[in-house]
């Protein structure tokens, strides 16, 4: 019989670490918030935005370095309802956005069709697969996992053609807008900070699926 899609969330773990997590999540978002205001995530003109890039990588890096030493976080972490893990991704519908500014002429075509279209197709997928596991109950790993791939690599993809697409880059003069306008308030909150707490959803959502398979 194979396990279900989603673990039950174990109520220790759950009880005990959610205010932890939501505290930590509003510390870094009031410190990325702080860095944007301040003017110190935007790049002078024509440099790259390090310092946008040191902010999405960071989080990930500390979270990889805690879930190896720290665990109990992991244990906490696995023990999250996955369907709350997917549907959050629901909100990346937002990021249909990104084409609207193309339209008018705001952001480069090469970035904001991908990162639009991309964060779409996943919210429409997240939805349905949320949906389904609370309506109907478990659904097959593979649907969860062939999802949690392609919103993953919508990220890469996202990331890698804005970098591409700003002022002074290989891709940045094909186009009348560039993408520098995803260092600057208010956008530069979405790589700073949104894109790498969804990437950690992904990889919890990938861990619960490798346990599921491979229990210890």
């Amino acid at each position: 019989m194979q396990p279900p899609a989603h673990p039950a969330p174990a109520r220790r773990a759950g009880g005990h670490t959610r205010l932890p997590l939501f505290l930590v999540l509003a510390l870094w978002f009031l410190l990325v918030l702080a860095l944007a205001w301040s003017g110190r995530l935007t790049p002078a003109p024509g440099r790259p935005p390090l310092m946008v890039v040191t902010m999405l990588l960071l989080p990930l890096l500390i979270t990889a370095v805690a879930w190896r030493l720290w665990p109990a976080l992991r244990a906490s972490l696995l023990a999250l309802d996955q369907r709350v893990l997917i549907m959050v991704h629901g909100w990346r519908m937002l990021g249909t956005g990104f084409v609207m500014l193309f339209v008018a002429g705001a952001m480069p075509g090469l970035f904001a069709l991908p990162a639009g279209i991309g964060d779409a197709l996943v919210a429409v997928g997240a939805v349905w697969l949320a949906g389904t596991m609370v309506a109907s109950g478990p659904v097959s790993p593979r649907w969860i996992m062939r999802w949690n791939l392609f919103g993953a690599l919508d990220f890469a993809v996202a990331v890698t053609m804005g970098l591409l697409t700003r002022r002074g880059a290989p891709l940045g003069d094909l186009e009348a807008a560039t993408s520098d306008a995803m260092a600057s308030l208010p956008l530069v909150m979405i790589p700073a900070f949104l894109v790498p707490m969804f990437l950690i959803t992904h990889g919890i959502i990938h861990a619960q699926l490798r346990r599921a398979r491979h229990p210890a």
